[in-house]
């Protein structure tokens, strides 16, 4: 069950965040190395918007216990960031991604694939984009396989 004064003090701590970074003129882009996300989640939590561990994880929809294990430095307890919570930080706080110069040469082995590739370059496509694309598809596979619906 869902506590909607939670949901709704959630609401109003993101848009006092967003407006906090927009009065000093920061947009954090997200950076796409996955090294460097641990950082920038402790830099723009503590650094840029002044929250608590608490108030920033519930913007986000994570406990404070799951979410502080994505900031702790102790390697037996903390969490590496995903693309995932990433992605959830970026929705929660209207931030954008780092644009890559172009899609990354990944070797293909088909020409179908090279055509792809050609194509979501030409079309502007953004690694983001394509992975959300790429995460639709997955679920929709994965309801189909629920329902005993062959692909």
């Amino acid at each position: 069950m869902v506590n909607k004064d939670k949901t709704k003090d959630n609401s109003i701590l993101a848009a006092r965040a967003q407006r906090t970074l927009k009065d000093i003129g920061v947009n954090p882009l997200i950076p796409q190395d996955p090294r460097q996300w641990k950082s920038y989640i402790i830099n723009l939590r503590t650094a840029l918007l002044g929250l608590t561990t608490e108030e920033f994880w519930d913007i986000v929809g994570l406990s404070r216990s799951s979410g502080v294990k994505y900031e702790s430095s102790d390697k037996s307890y903390s969490r590496h960031p995903n693309r995932k919570l990433m992605l959830l930080i970026a929705e929660a706080f209207k931030l954008e991604w780092e644009v890559p110069d172009r899609v990354p040469n990944i070797p293909v082995d088909s020409k179908s694939s090279s055509k792809m590739l050609e194509m979501l370059e030409k079309n502007n496509v953004s690694m983001q984009e394509l992975e959300i694309l790429l995460n639709c598809l997955s679920n929709l596979r994965k309801l189909h396989s629920k329902m005993g619906t062959k692909n």
